[in-house]
């Protein structure tokens, strides 16, 4: 069976933790299917309009169609000329099924699909609200994203809290849930040595999406660092400087550590190194981070928005994350107690639920599903 997987997320030159959930898929489909890969990537430097270029990156053979980024999105009108490229590499693979990852993917490679008579699965992995407060922006997104899902033989999605979102803003494709990967290679058990400071872990976008405000008050209110506790903090974004300087202006100078972005073995190694990871995400799709460290055989706190179905009772905590001092006790307790969790039932569960051979198998069943017409 031949996959043509599109995305327009996928580690790059300018961003290598593009995607790197989508390459995890890629990777572990490839056990079962033969997949060739197309990354659709807007890039300043691009000599050309449109430029493809073709590597094998983990076995699997990638076509980068790179568009050269014009002032206001200008770009857009160089798409024509994307979706000619798309049906070139669509001849020379000839697939069994094309799929698409995110809606933007999703429309050129479903315009492939009908002309070339090839069915098309369409992995949605984000919110259609980028902000709070829906504006004008949002609700185009929206109405677009339910038309271009709507259109596709099958969707899937990492958790039922997304379907649930999607079937809401009534997408009519039948929506399947199968969960992201982890990499079970990179992401795993280490022996814990015992240390007096305790070590707590967060791991993404610095955004108030992912509850960094709320996080950062919770540990302000924790009762005089229990167990010699810090927080450390990875990843970059807009408001780096201002989580900074607010951690400043809680007294946490000492206890909260900025790390900034770190390659994925880096990220492994703070993971392996720390007692638990804490994400309390005021909306999360998924939460890949949370797998990563289960695999690591590490306890989470999470929060009920979007990772309560992937946490269970011996694995970690799930807090409402509006409730400022349920999430501040949730700290407070797994200082306390984070090694009465067993590491090894939770690195044992990671491996069994998200694993690339249990993931690659679940999208080679679908595969089949959506070819054969039974969805």
């Amino acid at each position: 069976m031949k996959v043509l997987t599109v995305t327009p997320w996928y580690p790059h030159s300018e961003n290598k933790a593009s995607g790197i959930f989508v390459r995890d898929i890629a990777i572990a489909t490839s056990e079962y299917v033969e997949n060739t890969l197309v990354h659709i990537h807007s890039e300043k430097r691009a000599k050309k309009a449109v430029e493809v270029k073709k590597f094998r990156d983990n076995g699997i053979l990638v076509y980068r169609i790179s568009v050269k980024k014009l002032p206001v999105k200008l770009h857009v009108f160089l798409y024509p000329v994307v979706i000619f490229s798309l049906l070139k590499i669509e001849r020379d693979v000839k697939p069994d099924i094309i799929h698409a990852h995110v809606f933007t993917a999703g429309i050129p490679s479903i315009l492939v699909g009908k002309l070339r008579r090839k069915p098309v699965l369409l992995t949605e992995h984000m919110k259609f609200q980028k902000k709070f407060k829906k504006g004008l922006l949002d609700r185009f997104r929206e109405f677009l994203g339910k038309i271009v899902l709507s259109n596709a033989d099958a969707v899937a999605v990492p958790s039922n809290f997304f379907k649930k979102y999607l079937t809401n803003l009534g997408v009519s494709s039948r929506i399947f849930v199968i969960p992201n990967a982890v990499n079970t290679e990179v992401f795993r058990k280490k022996d814990d040595e015992r240390k007096d400071e305790t070590k707590g872990i967060f791991v993404g976008w610095l955004d108030p999406i992912k509850g960094i405000d709320k996080l950062l008050e919770a540990v302000k209110n924790l009762p005089s660092n229990p167990g010699g506790f810090s927080l450390l903090l990875v990843g970059s974004g807009s408001l780096f400087d201002y989580y900074k300087k607010l951690s400043g202006k809680y007294g946490l100078t000492d206890c909260v550590h900025f790390l900034g972005s770190k390659r994925r073995d880096e990220v492994s190694k703070l993971l392996q190194e720390s007692d638990f990871l804490i994400l309390p995400s005021l909306w999360e799709v998924f939460g890949v981070v949370v797998i990563e460290a289960m695999a690591c055989g590490k306890p989470v706190i999470v929060s009920d928005k979007g990772q309560r179905e992937i946490v269970v009772r011996k694995t970690g905590i799930v807090v409402d994350v509006n409730d400022g001092k349920s999430l501040m006790e949730a700290i407070k307790w797994m200082i306390e107690n984070h090694r009465k969790f067993p590491s090894n039932f939770i690195r044992n569960y990671a491996v069994r639920k998200f694993s690339f051979s249990k993931i690659g198998k679940m999208y080679s069943d679908l595969y089949r599903k959506v070819i054969s017409g039974e969805v």
